[in-house]
């Protein structure tokens, strides 16, 4: 993963002073032309920028300067699409003995056009002993990337380069486009910031290097935009920062602390795919955007929206790096929804690609083959619980629909007889699911919901409990019928789960049914929905 220049330049600081400085022989000097306004669309037309002062980065690659009305312009364009996880980076220092990244007066422009967790742009203004101020609203950006390459457009006020109508101050500039996977590339072209061992990158440190930039107008001019526009941006800006972070930090949340996140479909679809569809009507999704989404449909039960999303990533992607992480998450589908076969060549695939570091995505896919062995078991043993008219049915009308579960008898004859005296006594209508857990189970049944909610659930049971049955031939998959055991107590009482994914050899519970039909439904649950209902199907 590429490392972001912030978290270098941190680690660096105290050797700051220790560095040497280097000499200016070879810095080129420019002025910066003030001509004609941009539109600032992120095109970066020729015909406006034909007279900006142009620094080539390298051949198909080139930055241009302008100024206009007290406002410096910046345009990129190159013939390049912009890498997947890469970063422009523009310094800007005052020219004296003290310019350097971090030196008073020194500007640090971020931009990565594609993240949706956090702002695109992040600016910085440092003051003395490096401290330093978000100066994001100052700066605004536009861009237009796809596969004919890459084209930026950046504005801010020259006040921010410390100009003043009474004294204009020349600016050392350097620019950084750190790019995945690849060399970084720098104007002026040799700078070096990756430094040695216990040393400061000597470039870095000291400007003396850096382009020198002169001739810069009136910076208490009017601006070459005027301030509504600037707010338009500005909140536009900020809006998408908003929507992508509030999506991606219930994904965070999620892959964090997977089993303790409440399943709210409808809060999450809101928060997550609602989200990303508005920026989408904006900019393009990135992967980590589509990865979120892919994530949250696994969590939910949708695998088929979930593997249908990576397989168009994994199928247009030309980044074997973006192919691989989502035949990764592909691979995790699969495993949720009991496709052993494919998750078997998923594993296999991105052990190929993985070349002599692939050890452990094969032993996944052997695994994933063992795995696929016991669930043909398991549907042979289900096969022959159903066909079995000794076996009762259960109906569970929910608030998602209705399931109907077989109950097994011979191999947990106490659980089944328990469960359906419940059943026929009415004690589970109008009970609440009380703990809902994406990719996992859902758990209901506890008397106290009916009056408490779900929230203070859990500790409720029937009164009546009967001792913990083994129950040999069945393990933890889809649709498995479980109790619950209140506390750490080896009973069965009046709480069961349902799992929505498999967790076979999970631990001590009695399986004693599994889900015959309304699967869906199941995976439709979310955390408080109501069971309404259920009774025993007559044959």
């Amino acid at each position: 993963m590429h490392r972001r220049p912030a978290a270098l330049f941190l680690a660096l600081l105290p050797l700051l002073a220790l560095a040497p400085v280097a000499g200016a022989d070879d810095a080129p000097t420019h002025t910066v032309p003030e001509v004609r306004p941009v539109q600032l669309d992120g095109k970066a037309a020729k015909a406006e920028w034909a007279d900006g002062l142009p620094l080539t980065i390298e051949e198909g690659t080139t930055v241009r300067l302008q100024q206009y009305r007290g406002t410096l312009l910046l345009a990129l364009a190159s013939k390049r699409t912009w890498p997947d996880g890469s970063v422009l980076t523009l310094f800007l220092c005052p020219d004296g003995p003290q310019a350097g990244g971090r030196g008073p007066g020194c500007l640090r422009i971020e931009y990565e056009p594609f993240r949706h967790d956090r702002p695109h742009l992040i600016a910085y203004r440092y003051g003395a002993a490096a401290a330093a101020t978000r100066v994001d609203g100052e700066v605004t950006a536009r861009q237009q990337i796809g596969d004919h390459g890459t084209h930026i457009e950046m504005a801010l006020p020259l006040t921010l380069l410390g100009q003043t109508k009474a004294k204009r101050v020349p600016v050392r500039l350097c620019v950084q486009w750190a790019r995945r996977g690849s060399q970084a590339l720098y104007y002026p072209p040799g700078l070096d910031f990756r430094g040695t061992a216990g040393e400061a990158p000597v470039d870095f440190v000291s400007a003396g290097r850096w382009a020198l930039l002169d001739g810069f107008g009136d910076p208490s001019a009017p601006g070459a935009y005027p301030a509504d526009q600037w707010k338009t941006w500005r909140d536009h800006d900020a809006e998408i920062a908003r929507r992508g972070r509030t999506a991606h930090d219930v994904i965070a949340l999620l892959t964090e602390e997977w089993k303790k996140t409440d399943k709210r479909d409808t809060e999450m679809l809101g928060e997550v795919v609602d989200n990303l569809a508005w920026i989408r009507e904006h900019e393009p999704l990135t992967t980590d955007d589509v990865l979120a989404m892919a994530t949250l449909w696994r969590y939910l039960g949708r695998h088929a929206q979930a593997a249908t999303a990576l397989t168009t990533m994994i199928d247009l992607s030309r980044q074997p790096h973006v192919r691989m992480r989502a035949l990764h998450q592909r691979a995790l589908v699969h495993h949720a929804a009991e496709q052993y076969e494919r998750e078997s060549a998923d594993w296999s695939t991105l052990a190929e690609l993985s070349g002599t570091a692939g050890g452990r995505y094969r032993l996944q896919a052997e695994r994933a083959v063992t795995q696929g062995d016991a669930w043909a078991t398991e549907q042979a043993a289900r096969r022959a619980v159903e066909a079995d008219p000794a076996n009762p049915r259960v109906w569970i009308d929910t608030v998602r629909g209705p399931v109907v579960v077989v109950l097994h008898a011979k191999t947990a004859p106490e659980a089944v007889k328990h469960f359906l005296g419940l059943v026929d006594a009415k004690f589970y209508d109008g009970t609440l699911f009380h703990r809902v857990k994406g990719d996992f189970m859902a758990q209901g049944g506890d008397p106290k919901s009916r009056t408490m909610g779900c929230e203070f659930a859990g500790s409720g049971s029937s009164t009546v409990e009967i001792d913990m049955e083994v129950t040999p031939g069945h393990d933890f998959y889809r649709g498995a019928l479980c109790f619950a055991r209140p506390g750490h107590k080896e009973q069965n009482g009046s709480q069961f789960f349902i799992m929505t994914a498999p967790q076979p050899g999970m631990g001590k519970y009695t399986i004693f049914g599994h889900v015959l039909t309304g699967m869906a439904a199941v995976d439709r649950l979310e955390l408080c929905d109501k069971l309404l209902r259920a009774s025993r199907l007559t044959k």
